[in-house]
């Protein structure tokens, strides 16, 4: 069962985050280490790359220049009621680009509220 984040359920669990899935193609894991103002490293089945993330109109949006070449990916973001941490799936980004499960594997101490 999945349920729609919010703007501000998105920043709050992105922002300041590390997050990491298993691609759904690959197979392999991925990371993003997520700034607090929405910069990002990917490092494992993404390569390693920087790129930027933002909302628009509700949705997450990023750019990753190095992978897809200036192209503004974007989507909904839902928590999936029946996801677990160890299996990188308590959240799915359904985007223009890709389906990306993911989980939150630490937050800043500044951002933890």
């Amino acid at each position: 069962m999945l349920e729609r984040l919010s703007e501000d359920e998105i920043k709050k669990l992105l922002l300041g985050s590390t997050i990491s899935g298993i691609g759904l193609y690959s197979g392999q894991q991925w990371w993003w280490e997520i700034d607090t103002n929405g910069g990002f490293k990917t490092r494992g089945g993404f390569g390693n790359n920087d790129g930027l993330l933002w909302i628009e109109d509700g949705l997450l949006c990023s750019n990753i220049p190095q992978m897809t070449k200036g192209l503004k990916v974007k989507g909904a973001v839902f928590k999936n009621k029946k996801g677990l941490k160890e299996k990188n799936n308590e959240y799915l980004w359904t985007s223009t680009l890709w389906l990306l499960p993911f989980s939150v594997e630490q937050r800043t101490a500044q951002d933890s509220n």
